[in-house]
């Protein structure tokens, strides 16, 4: 693995192969290198991760180019999630210090567009990123508190009449499955920090 370094000689080079990777089928074309990798080992993303941290790559400056990666990424994200690369490269981050900040908390809960449709793909893949993340046991999200108030819903059957926000949030909520674990009655929990366990 000595050339994962030479490969990606920054977090923001990894999460650009990263990007790609989550939306072209032909990203081989302009990451030829990290392609080979990927053909050759299972879930080589993980390894990479951790090869890079063990380099001393800063775990922090990782995962929050690894949370911009999988918001751009929107394409295949949802495979990626289903099969583990996600999560388990986020372990990597989390178990080697790196926190679930304020500033990657609004990424996820601010929109990039004004428009319900034009919006729906990036607010798919931060439901799947609020999931994957809650794993840092130090995750709250109190300055989120309307998500309790509102009915997860599929943004093609929200009323239209609502506010661009309110729908925002219903379609959140929907795409989270730790967002619909919370309720108004039970409240945000209290976690104290540890390390994450898969």
């Amino acid at each position: 693995m000595d050339r994962i370094s030479s490969i990606f000689p920054s977090w923001t080079s990894y999460a650009q192969a990263f990007t790609e990777y989550m939306n072209s089928p032909d990203y081989n074309l302009k990451f030829p290198d990290y392609a080979e990798l990927i053909s050759k080992i299972i879930k080589v993303d993980i390894i990479i991760v951790k090869e890079l941290i063990n380099l001393g790559y800063n775990p922090q400056e990782g995962l929050d180019s690894f949370v911009d990666a999988c918001l751009d990424g929107t394409r295949y994200l949802k495979d990626a999630s289903n099969c583990g690369i996600i999560r388990g490269v986020i372990l990597q981050f989390i178990n080697n210090g790196a926190v679930v900040n304020e500033t990657l908390i609004d990424k996820l809960f601010l929109p990039r567009y004004s428009n319900i449709e034009d919006e729906s793909c990036f607010i798919e893949a931060k439901g799947i990123m609020i999931d994957e993340l809650s794993l840092d046991k130090s995750y709250v999200l109190s300055k989120y508190r309307n998500v309790l108030n509102v009915k997860a819903t599929y943004w093609e059957d929200i009323p239209v009449e609502l506010d661009f926000h309110t729908k925002f949030i219903m379609y959140l909520k929907y795409c989270s499955k730790y967002l619909q674990s919370l309720s108004a009655y039970r409240g945000f929990p209290n976690l104290s920090n540890g390390k994450a366990v898969a």
